[in-house]
This record gives C-alpha cells, sequence and structure tokens, in this order.
C-alpha cells in the first residue's frame, strides 16, 4: 500500500478504526522493545553486572578508605604492592564476602543472588594498580553460577 493510498485510507476509517490501528502499532512496539531489552538484559548479564557493583563498592568504599585511613604514606605504596602482586585477602573475595562488607551492605540481596551464583565459591581476584588510586585496580571474577 502506497503513502498515498494508506494517508487516504487512514483519512477515510471511522474513529474506532483509527483506535484499533493505533492500539496494534502500540503493541507491536511494546512487543520490539520487550523483546530487545529481554535480549540485552539477560540473568546472567544482570548477575554480573550486579556482582560488578558489589565489587566497586567494596573496594572503593571499603577497602580502599581503610586502607588509606590505617596507613602511613610511606607504607601505602609498599602496602598496595605487595596487595598488587598477591591480591586482596590472597587473592580470591568470595562473593559472600563482597555482599556482607561492611556490615551486611548488601544483605537484603543474599537471597536473590544465592538463587544464581554459590555465595563461597564465586569470587572476585582483586589487584590494585599503580598509582593506586581509589579507582585504579584490576578485578578477574571467577564464577560458580548457574546461568
Amino acid at each position: 500500500m502506497g503513502k498515498k493510498k494508506f494517508a487516504t485510507y487512514f483519512a477515510g476509517a471511522d474513529i474506532t478504526r483509527k483506535i484499533m490501528m493505533v492500539l496494534i502499532v502500540v503493541m507491536m512496539a511494546t512487543v520490539v522493545v520487550f523483546a530487545i531489552y529481554k535480549a540485552i538484559n539477560t540473568p546472567e548479564k544482570m548477575t554480573k553486572d550486579r556482582i560488578g557493583d558489589y565489587v566497586r563498592a567494596y573496594y572503593e568504599d571499603y577497602f580502599y578508605p581503610r586502607t588509606v585511613a590505617s596507613t602511613s604514606k610511606e607504607k601505602f605504596e609498599e602496602t598496595m604492592r605487595n596487595f598488587a602482586e598477591r591480591g586482596l585477602d590472597d587473592g580470591r573475595v568470595s562473593l559472600r564476602q563482597l555482599m556482607l562488607h561492611d556490615g551486611g551492605h548488601f544483605s537484603s540481596e543474599l537471597s536473590v543472588i544465592s538463587d544464581y551464583c554459590d555465595l563461597d565459591k564465586t569470587f572476585a581476584e582483586i589487584y590494585p594498580q599503580k598509582p593506586y588510586g581509589k579507582t585504579d585496580y584490576r578485578v578477574d571474577y571467577k564464577y560458580s553460577c548457574n546461568f
């Protein structure tokens, strides 16, 4: 149907037909948006993104400020260099530890995340990187999840 025929058909349609056509277009658009959302936000991606949030909170808001506060400027670089070589907590910070740090910071999410991942076998290996700033670190993830 050409543009002119469609416009003529639509212009001559009664109000019920116009409403039905608009509803069909809206429903089709909703289905397409939902399909794209589901394809982009799989449970695996959402879980991995959330674990990344736990790591950021653990390192940037908990570990790093406490290390800076408890270490002299002279010892800070040496301390961070040691962590850079072997990783925090000898290389493994469990998902449970990431979620329960700082008085149970993410404890309300334990039951949800534990549906997907083993809290004790999923972990992050966190390695500070030079120049040892708050956001200067590398993370290797080891997942024990059912996705």
